[in-house]
């Protein structure tokens, strides 16, 4: 049996025309209320930036400066003892300034800056404390890159949750770049040892 089709019509075009669907209110109604569920989600969780989220991690008090030292400890001794006392063989000592703060607290509270393996020395050559308002130290970290470590006070949430699960907590090549990068800003005579 052969099919009629007018010239200006080919078999093929008839099957692209649209034939229209029946009006749907629902459809529509339903469009608009997963819109509005949509934006009601979006603005209840703000999103909060990584610097923001990295800055409240370490230290857990508030501060107001953080002081680097250029010091070496063979023993192991951390930049300040039990009872905040420096150590006896600092050589020098800066000021952090506000980007080189955040250069610091973003890659300490970052679990990219860890993950490479550590050795045993611990032979510490730079330290850095977090004053609070009274010029009290309310959090201290004390680096050595001869074996790729730090000791910190409180502990660092990043690196405990590394250590939690299994992981090594030894700087990444990330992180060891970041922290000698600040060092050697600093103009301190220990960097990479």
């Amino acid at each position: 049996m052969y099919l009629y089709t007018p010239p200006h019509f080919s078999t093929h075009s008839i099957h692209k025309l649209a034939i229209p669907q029946p009006f749907c209110p629902m459809k529509i109604y339903s469009f608009f209320w997963g819109l509005l569920a949509l934006s009601l989600v979006s603005c209840q969780s703000t999103p909060k930036s990584s610097t923001n989220d990295e800055l409240a991690s370490f230290p857990e008090k508030e501060f107001v400066k953080v002081v680097a030292y250029d010091y070496e400890s063979m023993q192991g001794d951390y930049i300040l003892n039990e009872n905040g006392v420096r150590h006896p063989s600092v050589k020098a000592e800066k000021e952090l300034t506000e980007e080189q703060q955040k250069l610091l607290l973003s890659t300490l509270n970052s679990k990219n800056s860890y993950g490479g393996s550590v050795t045993r020395c611990f032979y510490p050559r730079l330290g850095f404390v977090f004053y609070n308002a009274a010029d009290e130290p309310v959090g201290q970290v004390s680096i050595c890159f001869q074996c790729n470590q730090q000791v910190a006070g409180p502990q660092i949430p990043a690196q405990e949750a590394l250590l939690a699960e299994g992981q090594p907590i030894g700087y990444s090549p990330l992180g060891r770049e970041k922290l000698l990068e600040l060092c050697q800003s600093l103009g301190f005579s220990n960097c990479n040892e």
